[in-house]
């Protein structure tokens, strides 16, 4: 049977549940008065399904006539079909965001059958690969749909880099409400001594207190002529949400470095209260000098916090700068088997020091002291916790009804303690990290 003929026997079919569901309704009696809102909502459901199967028909039959109208083409090879193929493609003719705004805006049918069938196919392709995605930060919000899968693979591919940090730290949920939530913290420990014959027991009253964090919301948005939004091409999807998934987390990731409670950012770990500082002030610095102020920092953490750091952040720039620096006659930082060497390099920066993973991030500011300092952080992740909710995303037409244009926001709610241990950061600072020339 061929799609045409499949389509006039549906449509044949819904025309008879019509034609009942009227007979139904001019039947009713007194005995079936009750019924009536049953009976209507029957052939309502009817009427559209004969109204859905008419215009599934007169597309078949349209497109059987333009087949029998076309040229024979030239024999292609026979390609086997293995998988349900997505709605949204980069090389696809539907644009993601387009259709959301059609939905929204004209209650597009077809518009909205391809949003539910690629969150179909967005979650078949999640339960295939696990928890490979970031699905907690492509949560539909206020759409309503889940972005494309290929927007998903865009952002895992290229905005990573963006929040090396973010991406290290100990996950929470986000609070379900709330613009403040705590976690509780020892502030006065237990104590134990060797006990006196008159059998005193040392005894000192538990302490606590609480790690604080403000809700931060981080957001961005994009005006867009309605034209451009309407008609145009599929790229426009992977410019807008690929740009501003990467400006959020990268603006994640610096609040988390060096954010300031008064800018309505995360308390970033550069300002949480008394934490280890070590400075190294030298107008030529070297890098062999400046390598006992960094064990000096994984000192500061290891004598207060009782536990061996886990990474040292620090700028390209500074990672750059020291790969290059020699000890006498050989690097101070190698490739391949160490020999004479602190740490290890690869790809033109510093890949470990100390045995501990050097973090190289963009996000660390270089205009601290004179305004050309960076920094570098020697840090116990575990320590800290992010709460980040799901990323959403929202469009507004009204706000911009007079140009003819629509905005498209982005945004996300998160929590950030960077404060539960101020003994497990420690911080390297100094006219010793003054720009090295040529960095």
């Amino acid at each position: 049977m061929s799609k045409l003929e499949i389509a006039r026997k549906a449509l044949e079919d819904a025309k008879v549940r019509r034609a009942e569901a009227a007979r139904a309704l001019q039947n009713v009696t007194d005995e079936t008065v009750d019924e009536i809102d049953a009976l209507n909502a029957s052939f309502d459901e009817a009427d559209l399904d004969v109204a859905r199967a008419q215009k599934e028909h007169d597309l078949q039959e349209r497109l059987d006539a333009a087949v029998e109208a076309a040229p024979v083409p030239a024999a292609e090879p026979v390609v086997k079909v293995t998988r349900n193929e997505a709605p949204y493609r980069k090389d696809g003719t539907n644009s993601y965001f387009s259709d959301l705004y059609r939905v929204q805006r004209y209650r597009d049918g077809a518009a909205h059958e391809r949003l539910l069938a690629n969150d179909r196919f967005v979650s078949d392709e999640l339960s295939k690969r696990g928890a490979e995605l970031r699905t907690d930060l492509t949560d539909s919000g206020s759409s309503g749909f889940i972005p494309p899968i290929w927007m998903a693979d865009e952002w895992a591919e290229y905005a990573r880099p963006g929040r090396p940090v973010a991406d290290r730290i100990p996950k929470l949920p986000l609070p379900p409400d709330g613009l403040t939530a705590h976690i509780p913290k020892v502030s006065t420990g237990l104590t134990v001594a060797a006990q006196e014959l008159d059998n005193d027991v040392s005894s000192t009253p538990i302490t606590s207190t609480t790690a604080d964090a403000t809700m931060v919301t981080i957001a961005g948005q994009q005006d867009v002529d309605r034209q451009v939004l309407e008609r145009s091409l599929p790229g426009l999807d992977m410019v807008l949400f690929d740009d501003l998934l990467r400006a959020y987390d990268a603006e994640l990731d610096r609040q988390i470095l060096n954010g300031l409670s008064a800018s309505h950012e995360h308390v970033g770990l550069l300002n949480v209260s008394s934490i280890n500082t070590v400075t190294y002030d030298d107008a030529s610095p070297t890098g062999e000098e400046m390598l006992p102020f960094i064990y000096g920092a994984i000192s500061q953490v290891y004598s207060k916090r009782y536990l061996a750091p886990t990474a040292i952040y620090m700028h390209p720039r500074r990672a750059a700068w020291l790969s290059g620096q020699l000890a006498s006659s050989f690097p101070l930082f190698q490739q391949g088997a160490l020999f004479h060497a602190a740490g290890t390099q690869n790809d033109g920066v510093l890949g470990t020091l100390a045995g501990l993973p050097v973090i190289i991030d963009a996000n660390i500011p270089t205009n601290l002291g004179s305004t050309t300092e960076d920094c570098i952080l020697v840090v116990y992740e575990p320590d800290f916790r992010l709460a980040e909710g799901p990323l959403r995303q929202a469009t507004y037409e009204d706000v911009l009804s007079g140009n003819l244009a629509v905005r498209l926001q982005l945004f996300a709610y998160s929590f950030f303690w960077g404060n539960r241990f101020p003994q497990s950061i420690a911080k390297v600072s100094g006219t010793g990290f003054i720009a090295p020339s040529g960095y």
